[in-house]
């Protein structure tokens, strides 16, 4: 299947990221755990969609680690992969330089 332009023009205005990265990610926006899928849809339409899981909110995401949405999708399902990693996950510190 190929890939919506415009949704990978959307990937590399938000990440900052080359076609070919934005390609990458744009497949892997297929493996995102449905439940997140609204998500990944909503953002492709310009809007975001309020989520939770185990307390954590991706706009908790989106503070803590200074990212914007689609990557803190990404990172809930990472989250959502890993129920220890996410039990934890309030302690986390992270620091910029």
């Amino acid at each position: 299947m190929g890939s919506d332009k415009n949704v990978v023009k959307k990937i590399m205005q938000e990440l900052r990221a080359g076609e070919k990265r934005a390609l990458i990610v744009e497949q892997r926006m297929k493996s995102i755990r449905p439940e997140l899928q609204p998500c990944i849809a909503s953002w492709k339409n310009g809007r975001r969609l309020s989520f939770s899981h185990a307390g954590i909110s991706l706009d908790e995401i989106m503070e803590k680690e200074k990212v914007g949405y689609l990557e803190a999708v990404f990172k809930m399902d990472v989250l959502m992969n890993n129920p220890e990693m996410a039990e934890q996950y309030k302690n986390f510190r992270f620091i910029r330089r």
